[in-house]
């Protein structure tokens, strides 16, 4: 049978409870008598029927938490004056304290409403007094260490709920990554080039992870604050001008730079979903555009491996680590998929070996025309551009694939055809190792016969247009291996080969755009091919240029190198690219005035 208490009953227990409550949490004589006393109050009123609850609720519960906030709102001011640091200490050991307090007064439905009352009156409520102090020590832009602060920052995200829900700390780190990434874009020169984007983007984006990891360990929360901050960024950056589309330039550049990252990133930063490629591909707004880049230049790495001497298993390891740090679910499964066929087609052609025909090896692959964007091919397109030696080779498989898989057609793609061959002189020791189209693999091979080079017996010997011919010795003699000694008539530079120098290098100066229906013969820089060309030469020039005069400007950069280099055609936005690559890879390093230097 449940009591009824008078009003002048309930405020004689309010204050007996509250007396025992205040003495005991300001350290004064208590007996564990008086303690029990309230405890037993608690539970006798706690643990029958809703009435009784309710006198539990506002005799006991109600004056603890009262009790409580008045004790903590007169010592606040007292915890601020210590500073942050210690501020935050004392905020956990009153947590702890009530934590104590509320299982010897308290039942247990109250715990968790005790615990949040601490925190709202010393976390919550003085978001303003502690923000200034966490931006400081996660920033790093003044030179600060973070983890100096570590134990302060640490206990007081795990005041904050550790993680368990939302809270200003995932605010005030998505602000902080925007404001550093938005000051480190301020600090260059070319602030609306997509390589610098993506280099301060990928900065921000590991400084502030290894920041977060160090300090508060895996919270993905945290991490997702981060890459907040930099899809902030990002969208901002990624709005279209009135002559350029920023989103699309930006999707391509980081497909080029995924193709880098591939050669050189330890596999096991591949696979993981959160190196900086996978992240910012998916923040960025212009996928499909990645997605056509990406493709494409898979299709080189793929074809250029065919001809190359590495370890092709390896190659396969990592292409397929990118893409499953790419894969995002129920959302890009078809270019996952179709970027895995071609990985799959050429790692099953692999283990076929090539045959001897009349002094050339010969290895054919079959391809997955969908897959490699062939499905439109004609049967008879490219034959004309095939040497004689291999034509029967080519008409012998086809006709043996459509016997074995019941008539289906096998098509001949030129573009996804190429040689490599060694070019070289009988009195040099030195000589390129070249990777070339089979269109000028049949040029090569007519000029082995032919005493002099012209352009017109090079077309009567293979039966080619002029503009054919041309077009495939373009990058013979933009890089310098051929030289034009009169109109239509070429030689073999000699001084070439003295630069050769150490090992041996691949150079690909096959003309054919990858992923085309066709041959693009707008699309001839060596930039567009890849940057496989006399790259290297530009690169050599400036390696040697800040090596003997130290720090230069950019402009007497592009003055001496492209007078050092005047035969090879070089432009300003090449050398520029050059320097931005040789920054990557921590060759140069580029000051706060744009100057650029050597790094020993």
């Amino acid at each position: 049978m449940d009591v009824i208490l008078t009003s002048e009953l309930k405020e004689s227990f309010r204050a007996k409870v509250n007396e025992i409550v205040c003495r005991v949490r300001s350290g004064g004589p208590t007996s564990v008598g008086e303690m029990e006393s309230v405890k037993r109050f608690s539970l006798n009123l706690g643990c029958s029927t809703d009435v009784r609850l309710t006198l539990y609720s506002s005799v006991v519960e109600e004056t603890y938490l009262k009790s409580l906030a008045s004790f903590y709102c007169a010592k606040r001011p007292g915890f601020k004056a210590l500073g942050v640091v210690e501020y935050i200490n004392q905020c956990v050991k009153a947590v702890k304290k009530e934590d104590v307090l509320a299982r010897c007064f308290l039942i247990r439905s109250s715990y968790e409403q005790v615990s949040e009352s601490v925190l709202r009156i010393l976390i919550h409520e003085e978001k303003n007094y502690l923000l200034p102090f966490c931006k400081k020590c996660i920033d790093p832009s003044d030179g600060n260490d973070p983890f100096s602060s570590k134990k302060s920052l640490s206990a007081l995200y795990d005041l904050l709920g550790g993680g368990e829900e939302e809270s200003w700390m995932e605010d005030l780190l998505t602000e902080t990554v925007s404001e550093y990434a938005d000051r480190e874009l301020k600090k260059t020169s070319d602030s609306s080039e997509a390589s610098s984007i993506l280099r301060i983007l990928k900065k921000a984006q590991q400084t502030f992870e290894m920041t977060i990891s160090g300090i508060f360990g895996h919270q993905p929360r945290l991490i997702r604050a981060v890459y907040d901050g930099i899809q902030a960024n990002l969208a901002a950056l990624e709005k279209p001008t009135a002559t350029e589309d920023n989103a699309a330039k930006i999707a391509k550049r980081l497909a080029k730079y995924a193709a880098e990252e591939i050669k050189s990133m330890p596999i096991d930063e591949l696979r993981r979903t959160n190196n900086w490629i996978a992240v910012i591909y998916r923040l960025c707004t212009r996928q499909d555009v990645f997605h056509l880049s990406y493709t494409r230049f898979l299709q080189e790495r793929l074809l250029t491996n065919i001809f190359g001497t590495g370890k092709q298993s390896e190659i396969a390891v990592r292409e397929e680590s990118m893409l499953s740090s790419l894969l995002i679910k129920d959302k890009n499964f078809a270019f996952i998929f179709n970027c895995m066929r071609m990985l799959n087609d050429a790692r099953r052609n692999d283990s076929k070996r090539a045959e001897r025909v009349q002094e050339l090896l010969v290895k054919p692959y079959i391809l997955t025309a969908f897959a490699w964007g062939e499905s439109r091919r004609s049967s008879d397109m490219g034959r004309s551009s095939v040497p004689f030696e291999l034509q029967s080779v080519i008409s012998h498989d086809i006709d043996a694939y459509s016997a074995l898989q019941n008539g289906r057609k096998l098509l001949f793609s030129p573009e996804h055809s190429g040689a490599r061959v060694r070019m070289s002189v009988s009195n040099k020791a030195a000589s390129f190792s070249l990777l070339v189209s089979l269109l000028q693999m049949r040029y090569l091979l007519v000029m082995n016969k032919m005493s002099e080079w012209s352009a017109d017996e090079l077309c009567s010997q293979t039966r080619t247009s002029l503009e054919e011919c041309k077009r495939a010795l373009t990058p013979f003699v933009q890089t310098g291996l051929l030289q034009e000694t009169a109109q239509h008539v070429f030689n073999l530079d000699p001084n070439i080969l003295a630069l050769q120098s150490g090992e041996e290098k691949m150079y690909d100066l096959r003309y054919i755009e990858l992923g085309s229906q066709q041959s693009n013969p707008e699309k001839n820089s060596f930039f567009l091919r890849g940057e496989k060309s006399h790259v290297l030469s530009i690169e050599g020039a400036v390696m040697r240029l800040l090596k003997e005069l130290g720090p230069l400007s950019l402009d007497v950069i592009i003055s001496k190198v492209s007078a050092s280099l005047g035969k090879l055609s070089v432009q300003r936005r090449d050398i520029k690219k050059v320097l931005e690559k040789l920054v990557e890879r921590e060759y140069v390093e580029r000051s706060e005035d744009n100057c650029f230097s050597f790094i020993p």
